[in-house]
C-alpha cells in the first residue's frame, strides 16, 4: 500500500499515477542499443526517448514514449529532452562525470513522467505552490534520491550505483560511436558557433535535415550560422538564400518575415540587394557574429558605407558588436561614421599588423561606441559628420560632447523606469546595484564623469540594463550589458571614471553579471 504523503486526493493521485509509469515502464534503465528496424540503429534512453539513426546515411529520426498512446510517437521538437552536451567536455573526473549524467538524465525522464500523470494540470495557485513543488521534490527524490549517496553504502547499493554510472558511460560514448555522422557534426559546429557549447538537440535537428544542411553548406557556408534563425522546415527550400527571400524589392515582406524564421528572434529581409549581397559574401565569423544580434537596419548602414575591399574580419564583427546603435535608420552620417572608423582601423592594420589591432580591438570599439552615443544623441540632429569630416574630427567632436556631458548637473530631463531582474547583490566582493531610472542614471553619469544618463531611453525599451559596481577598495565602474534577441544578455561595455579602463576584475565580475542575468531571465 501506497504512504500517503499529501493531504490532497489530487496530488497523491498524480504521484501514484506517475510511479506507476515509471516501474511499468522501467524508466530507471539508461540505456539500450537496439536493432528494431532493417537498416536503422536504435538507442534507447530510460524508455522514454528513441532515436534511430540509418546506417546509409547521416539521417535520423527521433521518438519520444507517449504513456497515454502507449506507443513511440515520432517528434520534431526536442524541448522535453535532457540537455545532453557534446563539446566541449566537462573537465572532471570520470566517475563524477557519470555521475551527474546520469542523475540529469533520470530526473528529466522522471519529470516526463510525471508530467504525463498530469502534474501540469495541476492549478499552482499560493495556497497550492508549497504542496505543487513539494509533490516535485518528493518524487524526485523517491527515484534518484539513492544515487546522491556517498558513505555507509551495503554491497548492493554500490553495486546498484556503479551499474548507473556505467549505463551512463555506455550511452555517452554510443551517442558518438552511433548516432553522430562526423561530416555532418563539422557542419553542425560550424552552424552552432566556435566556442559555444553544443547539445545533443541542436545536432539531432540538423540530422533530421542532413541533406538540406550539406546542400547549403555546399552553396552558401559562410550562411551556416544563419539557420540558427530560420525554421528547420524552410531549410530545404531551393530558394531559401535568393534575393526573393531576402529582399523586398517594393514588397511588403518577404518569407523570412512572414514565417521563415524561429519564434522570438529578430531576422528580418532587406531594403537594399547589396545588403543582401554584402552578407552572402561576408565571412562566417561574421555571419556568425551578425547571428548573435541580427539587427537588418544596422546592416543595411554597414553595406551601404562603402568600405575597404580588404577588412579583417574582426573589425566587422566589433562594428556588429555595436549594431543596436546603428538600427535606428538607414542615414549617410551613420555610414560615414563606419566608413571612417573602418579605414582608421585598416591604417592600423596596415602600419603596426594584425596582431595590434586584435590586442586593442577593444580600445577601438569603444572609441566607436563613443562617436555613436555623440552621434544620436546630437551629432546626427547636425547632420554631423558631414563629407568633409575626418576621424580625427568625429572623434575630437565627441571628446567634447562627452566632456559637456560629465559637467552637467542638470535633472534628468526624462522620468523613465524599469525594472531589473538581477537586485542589488555582491558578486566576488563586488557590491552590484542596479539603476532602474533616469535620475540614478543622470547621477551615476555626473558621478563618474561619463554619459551613461543618455542610455535611459535604451533601458526603458528593455535592450539595456546597467549596475554601478564597487570593488573591495571602493573603486567604482559602470556595466551595461545588452539583450542580444533570445533572452541571452551579454556585457555591452564597462567603463571607470571619465570613460577609463577597468580591471580584469571588473571585467570578469561584469561577464558573470550578464550570466546570471540571462540565468533568471
Amino acid at each position: 500500500m501506497t504512504k500517503i504523503l499529501f493531504s490532497d486526493a489530487r496530488f497523491q493521485q498524480i504521484y501514484e499515477r506517475a510511479s506507476q509509469f515509471v516501474v511499468e515502464n522501467k524508466v530507471s534503465r539508461i540505456y539500450q542499443n537496439l536493432d528494431l528496424r532493417v537498416g536503422f540503429k536504435t538507442i534507447v534512453i530510460c524508455n522514454t526517448w528513441r532515436i534511430d539513426r540509418c546506417l546509409s546515411s547521416a539521417n535520423i529520426e527521433a521518438f519520444e514514449w507517449s504513456y497515454e498512446h502507449k506507443s513511440w510517437l515520432q517528434i520534431r521538437s526536442f524541448e522535453k529532452w535532457p540537455a545532453i552536451r557534446l563539446f566541449p567536455m566537462q573537465s572532471r573526473p570520470k566517475a563524477i562525470s557519470a555521475k551527474w549524467f546520469a542523475i540529469e538524465i533520470l530526473e528529466k525522464a522522471y519529470l516526463y513522467a510525471l508530467h504525463a500523470a498530469g502534474f501540469s494540470e495541476l492549478r499552482n495557485v499560493k495556497k497550492e505552490c508549497a504542496s505543487h513543488q513539494r509533490l516535485k521534490n518528493a518524487f524526485i527524490k523517491r527515484f534518484v534520491g539513492w544515487l546522491y549517496l556517498e558513505g555507509g553504502m551495503n554491497g548492493l547499493e554500490e553495486k546498484k550505483i556503479s551499474s548507473v554510472f556505467r549505463a551512463a558511460c555506455a550511452l555517452r560514448k554510443n551517442i558518438w560511436n552511433v548516432v553522430i555522422d562526423r561530416p555532418l557534426l563539422s557542419l553542425v559546429s560550424t552552424l552552432n558557433g566556435w566556442g559555444y557549447s553544443l547539445y545533443l538537440d541542436r545536432y539531432l535537428v540538423c540530422a533530421m535535415h542532413a541533406a538540406s544542411v550539406k546542400r547549403i553548406a555546399s552553396e552558401h557556408r559562410n550562411c551556416l550560422p544563419l539557420l540558427v534563425l530560420i525554421k528547420p522546415e524552410s531549410w530545404a527550400r531551393l530558394d531559401l538564400f535568393s534575393r526573393s527571400t531576402w529582399v523586398k524589392d517594393g514588397r511588403m515582406s518577404t518569407l523570412i518575415d512572414r514565417q521563415g524564421t524561429v519564434e522570438g528572434r529578430r531576422l528580418a529581409s532587406f531594403m537594399a540587394p547589396a545588403t543582401y549581397r554584402w552578407l552572402l559574401a561576408a565571412p562566417i565569423t561574421v555571419v556568425l557574429e551578425y547571428v548573435q544580434t541580427p539587427h537588418p537596419v544596422a546592416l543595411e548602414n554597414i553595406a551601404s558605407s562603402n568600405l575597404p575591399k580588404k577588412v579583417p574580419a574582426i573589425v566587422l564583427r566589433a562594428i556588429l558588436k555595436v549594431s543596436r546603435k546603428l538600427d535606428r535608420q538607414v542615414m549617410p552620417e551613420y555610414q560615414r561614421i563606419i566608413r571612417l572608423w573602418v579605414v582608421h582601423c585598416c591604417q592600423a592594420w596596415q602600419e603596426q599588423g594584425y596582431a595590434h589591432v586584435r590586442n586593442y580591438m577593444n580600445q577601438f570599439r569603444r572609441k566607436l561606441v563613443d562617436v555613436l552615443d555623440w552621434a544620436e544623441a546630437d551629432g546626427v540632429a547636425k547632420h554631423l559628420p558631414d563629407k568633409n569630416s575626418t576621424w580625427a574630427s568625429v572623434e575630437r567632436l565627441s571628446m567634447e560632447w562627452h566632456e559637456q556631458q560629465a559637467a552637467r548637473h542638470a535633472p534628468p530631463s526624462r522620468n523613465l523606469s524599469w525594472h531589473s531582474r538581477l537586485s542589488d547583490c555582491e558578486i566576488d566582493e563586488f557590491r552590484v546595484n542596479a539603476l532602474t531610472c533616469s535620475t540614478s542614471l543622470q547621477e551615476e553619469g555626473i558621478l563618474m564623469h561619463h554619459c551613461v544618463g543618455s542610455y535611459d531611453v535604451d533601458c526603458h525599451e528593455g535592450y539595456i540594463r546597467i549596475f554601478s559596481l564597487t570593488d573591495s577598495q571602493g573603486l567604482r565602474s559602470t556595466l551595461s550589458i545588452e539583450d542580444t534577441g533570445d533572452n541571452t544578455w551579454r556585457v555591452e561595455q564597462v567603463r571607470g571614471v571619465c570613460n577609463g579602463e577597468v580591471s580584469d576584475e571588473t571585467m570578469q565580475v561584469s561577464k558573470k553579471i550578464a550570466n546570471r542575468y540571462t540565468e533568471i531571465f
